[in-house]
């Protein structure tokens, strides 16, 4: 009922709760999450990790491996990982006693590595997760079931501050859940990188990617097949000059990516108008980092070679050209 009030009334609300009830009222639903997450984010708790990477469980849709990285003198060889799940994209979240018990061990093994982090900044190896779970098995064994707890991602999600976050490897729906959890539960993170490349949004998802804050506001790496909507994703997100490896542009994308404000970007595998591509190239003038174009297939009946050499060579653009494809472009 509570959240239902305007935002004023809730602001001076907060003033008169202590930091443990404010986290509470946190979790009542997601606008109450933000007003809290934006207001009052130390009643949350604040995790500081150097980098995460999550990574989809092979056949458990809802189950990812997080693999945590503590600091940037530890390399991914001692990094730690657990395992998390989220709920639906649809779902309502319900959280059961046991998936708090789940998350307050979470919290107290963070709490532990990061001590024997300072006590021990020459440390080889850290605990695993498996370790401190099975030491503190009394915690949160239940009948029937003696498998390492799984967190719910969406209560570590408000706490966590990262310097990275990397999602790796996932499909469509995988990857929106993601973006629903990190959208609605506020994580703070400097740099995302998506390296998802066989992952292509479809038509319907295009509201989605624009309403999504994660995508406007935090990626600087994007990796996967070019969806209907590239271009307009790629000046959607290029306040930040993201890099972007896509695979399978089409020529009508091609055309159109000269006036995309991309400056870092990687193709691999697609066709185009050579001709139709360098006239807009030419007639857009666009600042360009490096673009690489690799198995492109010319879509024109003639190649044309020395007039696109002869118009390249009196523009400002470095470039090169590898057999019959448009290799590189600087």
């Amino acid at each position: 009922m509570i959240s239902n009030f305007p935002a004023e009334i809730l602001l001076i609300t907060l003033k008169h709760l202590n930091l443990a009830e404010i986290g509470q009222l946190a979790w009542t639903d997601k606008r109450m999450m933000q007003i809290v997450k934006r207001n009052a984010p130390t009643a949350l708790g604040r995790m500081g990790i150097y980098s995460i990477s999550i990574h989809p469980v092979q056949f458990k849709f809802n189950e990812y491996t997080m693999k945590i990285k503590w600091n940037s003198e530890i390399t991914c060889k001692y990094a730690t990982s657990v395992q998390v799940f989220t709920f639906n994209f649809d779902d309502k979240v319900t959280l059961t006693k046991y998936d708090i018990v789940a998350f307050n061990l979470f919290r107290n093994y963070c709490i532990s590595i990061k001590r024997h982090l300072r006590e021990n900044p020459e440390c080889g190896t850290l605990m695993t997760w498996e370790t401190y779970a099975d030491n503190h098995r009394h915690l949160w064994i239940k009948k029937g079931d003696e498998h390492t707890p799984i967190v719910p991602l969406c209560m570590i999600m408000p706490r966590i501050e990262a310097r990275r976050l990397t999602i790796y490897n996932c499909k469509r729906l995988r990857l929106l859940n993601l973006m629903n959890i990190i959208d609605s539960y506020f994580g703070i993170f400097h740099e995302i990188s998506i390296r998802c490349f066989e992952m292509q949004f479809s038509d319907t998802d295009k509201s989605i990617v624009e309403n999504s804050r994660m995508l406007r506001k935090g990626v600087r790496f994007f990796e996967m097949v070019a969806p209907p909507f590239a271009i307009e994703m790629m000046k959607m997100t290029n306040k930040l000059n993201p890099e972007w490896q896509i695979y399978h542009f089409q020529s009508e994308q091609f055309s159109l990516l000269p006036y995309s404000g991309v400056l870092k970007l990687s193709v691999r595998e697609g066709s185009l108008s050579i001709h139709e591509f360098i006239t807009c190239l030419l007639l857009s003038n666009p600042i360009i980092e490096t673009w690489k174009f690799y198995n492109v297939k010319n879509m024109d009946d003639l190649w044309g070679h020395h007039t696109i050499e002869e118009l390249l060579s009196n523009s400002r653009l470095k470039w090169t050209m590898k057999n019959v494809s448009l290799h590189e472009i600087e």
